[in-house]
């Protein structure tokens, strides 16, 4: 979806990480962050977790404040990414909805 321009006001770093910038609402503090992991298949379950492990603890190391984690099972052969995409199209990411 990057590459075919689908993700406005997105850039990717050397790394290969995608970075998705929002214009600032005025919803929730600068500290909060949601976290999205992705692998293609259900043999990679346990991958899943990993990243997922890993990325909270990026977050607590930078004293951000974990409000939602989405968690997505799906073939990278097509763009269909409905739990990335819902939490894109989130306006507010309410913090009863935090899943970490």
């Amino acid at each position: 979806m990057f590459k075919d321009g689908k993700i406005p006001e997105a850039k990717q770093l050397p790394t290969g990480t995608i970075v998705v910038l929002e214009e600032e609402k005025d919803a929730l503090p600068k500290d909060t962050v949601a976290i999205y992991a992705r692998v293609s298949s259900h043999e990679n379950k346990d991958n899943l977790e990993r990243q997922v492990e890993r990325l909270k603890e990026y977050a607590m190391a930078r004293g951000w404040k974990i409000i939602y984690v989405a968690k997505e099972i799906g073939s990278g052969v097509n763009d269909a990414r409905p739990k990335l995409i819902g939490l894109l199209k989130k306006e507010k990411l309410l913090y009863s909805s935090c899943k970490a």
